[in-house]
């Protein structure tokens, strides 16, 4: 059961687990994310239109958009994860049956087959998502007038180059009345 917990953390499936059991499991889940992914790529993003010439692009916009939602649903989460597991824990205390605290051998029967079954779907949906998301896209492309050049797409350095492809400094295609010379 707990080999498979890396799985359910790395992917969110944390989620899934019951909060009377794996409290504690949740909280780690739920600040490894935060730490060390929301909050990190939220900065990311923002700091990546900050330092970018010219305007952020409209996608750009609507990328840290959706992470700063991410960030606020994430939020209500945690909130309504901490309401559930202080409830269950009233509950506990006025010794409502089915609220008991399980035995360690219980908990592991009762949950290690899920959350192995669990763990295995999720990482196979990731695998596959993954594969078809590359099998699909085409490769980071540039458009005129641009190179990708370290992942970036920089501008031509000369302004009457029409097509820079693989280097910003060496031009292949010219406007017109212009033509290429050895050096580019």
């Amino acid at each position: 059961m707990y080999s498979s917990l890396h799985f359910l953390i790395y992917t969110g499936g944390y989620r899934l687990l019951g909060s009377k059991e794996f409290s504690k499991e949740i909280s780690y889940g739920y600040s490894i994310e935060l730490f060390f992914s929301l909050i990190p790529l939220l900065f990311c993003q923002s700091f990546n239109n900050t330092s970018m010439i010219g305007k952020p692009s409209a996608l750009q916009n609507i990328c840290v958009i959706i992470k700063l939602f991410s960030l606020i649903t994430f939020i209500l989460e945690i909130v309504l994860m901490i309401i559930e597991i202080r409830l269950n824990l009233k509950m506990r205390k006025l010794k409502v049956k089915g609220f008991e605290k399980p035995t360690e051998e219980e908990r592991r029967r009762k949950w290690s087959r899920c959350a192995g079954i669990m763990s295995l779907v999720i990482m196979i949906l990731f695998l596959i998502v993954l594969i078809l998301s590359l099998s699909l896209s085409k490769g980071r492309l540039c458009e005129g007038k641009y190179s990708l050049s370290l992942g970036v797409c920089e501008l031509c350095k000369d302004k009457n180059c029409l097509d820079c492809t693989g280097n910003p400094s060496k031009c292949s295609t010219c406007a017109g009345g212009y033509f290429v010379d050895k050096s580019g």
